[in-house]
């Protein structure tokens, strides 16, 4: 894959395996969340990722800056097709019941309407 794709499903679908070997403060990253919707991962831990990704649960999360620790846990998805299947169901499940769509929508409009009453 190369630059900016309009449609990037049919490349997480493709994936057994997703790294996000970030040390940034990511926030919330849009790509992580993507990856958790369709596909098996492995990620960096940093900024907002674990809010959304846990530990052996919805993925395996290392330290920053530890290309040892990075390919340690990509080797142990690569060789372990249930854990693989295991966290990305998970993820998926996980994803979808706290960050569809809809749910932010709800998250934002409690959000609005909160503060909205400070004002009054």
């Amino acid at each position: 894959m190369q630059g900016q794709q309009a449609d990037v499903l049919p490349w997480l679908r493709a994936l057994d395996i997703f790294a996000l070997p970030s040390y940034a403060n990511e926030g919330v990253p849009q790509a992580l969340l993507q990856a958790m919707l369709v596909a098996c991962l492995r990620h960096h831990a940093g900024g907002g990722i674990p809010e959304i990704a846990e530990h052996e649960r919805t993925a395996l999360l290392v330290p920053p800056r530890d290309p040892a620790a990075l390919a340690a846990a990509v080797e142990r998805l690569a060789g372990d097709e249930g854990l693989r299947r295991e966290l990305g169901e998970s993820a998926r499940k996980h994803c979808v019941e706290g960050y569809s769509y809809e749910r932010m929508l709800d998250r934002m409009e409690t959000i609005y309407r909160n503060v909205s009453g400070i004002f009054q």
